[in-house]
């Protein structure tokens, strides 16, 4: 070398972190830390927004912000699960899928069509073939509950409940619909 600067190309990941690293990290982007989150939210994709505040303050001595740390998390999970709205496109093709390999299982998937044209999600019932097979065996008594959906997309889950011979409960059916007090 004659002292000057050589100027080359790196290959492969790029990690450079600093322990005095200041706070006023412009650069350190949410998609540069949603790279770096992927494994830990595809492992749990309910992992908290702490969680990640934490993980970004160990591996990049950075305290991130709670919103940044959400939306890393949401940038994370659209990367790997693609976003709600290409997921509902996606959910007749899903359930053919699951029905195509586990047999025996059923589905109601109803759906309506907007002023707009488009097509809105509206009601899904479905039931795997274990929990049809085994309500035969079920006490004559089927518990029902359900639980709202709140964040960006609202609904009602709700779920059937069955009791078999040994007092084990079994779930029978799930029913997705945009409300509980929707007709159908």
């Amino acid at each position: 070398m004659s002292g000057k600067w050589n100027i080359g190309t790196m290959i492969g990941p790029y990690n450079c972190t600093s322990s005095s690293m200041s706070q006023d990290h412009r650069k350190l982007k949410y998609k540069i830390i949603s790279d770096n989150i992927k494994t830990l939210v595809h492992v749990v994709a309910s992992t908290k927004s702490k969680l990640i505040i934490t993980h970004v303050q160990e591996f990049f001595y950075y305290t991130t912000t709670y919103r940044k740390a959400w939306l890393e998390k949401n940038a994370t999970i659209e990367s790997i699960y693609r976003n709600w709205e290409e997921s509902y496109n996606v959910l007749p093709q899903w359930l053919n899928v699951m029905k195509e390999t586990m047999l025996g299982t059923v589905f109601d998937l109803k759906t309506l069509n907007s002023e707009k044209g488009e097509t809105q999600f509206y009601h899904l019932l479905w039931a795997f073939y274990p929990s049809i097979h085994g309500f035969k065996y079920c006490k004559s008594v089927i518990h029902a509950d359900g639980m709202w959906l709140y964040d960006k997309y609202k609904g009602t889950l709700f779920l059937a409940v069955g009791q078999d011979g040994n007092n084990k409960t079994i779930l029978i059916a799930f029913e997705l619909v945009e409300g509980e007090t929707k007709e159908g």
